[in-house]
């Protein structure tokens, strides 16, 4: 178990040190997408989607029942960028009321999400296929939870910028920052159970993710609707 351990940390260097080497590169692979939503065929054409995801009449994207979200398809090596858009909370229904939207996305399976709720951003890791959790699911299936003492209601345009450099993030809604946290991606452990945990025996490394996609996800009701998007290099 100790040798596992020590191959995830080396591995952690490794991709320490192509960050850097990406970084230096910079220039070869600056993130630059827009999307507007304007037309149906481009939505297939931009975005590896799971579930409710369809175009709304006169520009716009709506994005409901699904668990899995979906991603662009580009971008495996973008790195330092600011990813901005304006969404809308649909449902009615209060503990359904959120947008959910992700960052240094690597597929389907492995991806940062953060939720905005009408009280709460919630950060989530998604890994192998399954959300890592604290330990008593303090914060139910996300690893991080933070009052933002927004108005947020639906019906109401929010406007989202999230920033990821380097292991650090910054979160603004509506022109505020709500979420900062310096060592937001560096690598974590976790248990059988998929729970966040300190190095030791047993424990499994979550490598940390430096580059990856940017896309949404809102599950079961949740309901939201997006009327663009944006990626730009930091």
């Amino acid at each position: 178990m100790h040798w596992v351990i020590l191959v995830f940390v080396v591995f952690a260097i490794f991709m320490g040190l192509l960050y850097l080497k990406i970084h230096r590169f910079k220039k070869y692979v600056v993130p630059s997408f827009k999307d507007d939503f304007k037309f149906k065929k481009d939505l297939d054409k931009n975005w590896d989607y799971k579930g409710g995801w369809g175009s709304i009449s006169r520009g716009g994207l709506s994005v409901t029942q699904s668990e899995i979200g979906g991603i662009t398809r580009v971008g495996h090596l973008w790195t330092d960028y600011s990813f901005e858009f304006t969404a809308v909370i649909v449902t009615p229904v209060i503990k359904h009321q959120c947008i959910g939207w992700i960052v240094r996305a690597q597929d389907l399976s492995n991806y940062y999400m953060i939720q905005l709720t009408r009280t709460e951003v919630r950060p989530h890791l998604r890994f192998r296929g399954k959300w890592i959790s604290v330990p008593g699911k303090k914060y139910g299936l996300a690893i991080d939870s933070k009052e933002h003492g927004l108005s947020i209601e639906p019906k109401e345009l929010i406007r989202i910028r999230t920033e990821v450099k380097g292991l650090e993030i910054h979160v603004q809604v509506n022109n505020k920052e709500i979420y900062h946290k310096e060592d937001f991606f560096s690598m974590r452990f976790i248990n059988k159970e998929f729970q966040l945990v300190p190095f030791g025996p047993g424990v499994e490394p979550v490598p940390f993710f430096i580059a990856g996609r940017v896309g949404f996800r809102m599950a079961g009701p949740e309901n939201g609707s997006i009327s663009w998007c944006r990626v730009r290099p930091l």
